[in-house]
């Protein structure tokens, strides 16, 4: 019986790596957001005791990540809506050029000539 050497067990790594080291939207001026938390929170008796309340930027770390995510996905479903808006008036071109017709015809037309046509070699009538 044969065994494999040198075979160690590799987990899988993460395929998202930005996750892992995420990357927060600090703006440059943190005095700004230091004095309007202070102006926000309870009275300045009680402020003394304890810290200010963190930026949403830092109270939350993940938001930023899902609203990156979420507009990546928005963005590449509008893409994808264009292209198939597209190809929709670019196949409709077509089927105008070989049937005839007028943009915005009832495309059910051209599916029942399709039927009629389809094993015939129309394009090539020399053959």
């Amino acid at each position: 019986m044969a065994h494999k050497h040198n075979r160690r067990r590799v987990r899988p790594r993460n395929r998202n790596h930005s996750s892992l080291n995420p990357t927060f939207d600090i703006p440059d001026d943190l005095s700004t957001i230091y004095e309007s938390s202070i102006l926000v929170s309870t009275p300045p008796s009680s402020t003394s005791s304890r810290q200010p309340p963190l930026p949403a930027t830092l109270r939350n770390p993940n938001a930023n990540v899902a609203s990156r995510h979420w507009y990546n996905r928005y963005t590449a479903w509008q893409n994808r809506e264009k292209a198939q808006k597209r190809d929709a008036a670019t196949i409709e071109a077509e089927q105008i050029k070989l049937f005839g017709g007028e943009p915005g015809d009832d495309i059910g037309l051209c599916y029942k000539m399709m039927e009629v046509f389809e094993g015939m070699n129309w394009i090539d009538t020399l053959e």
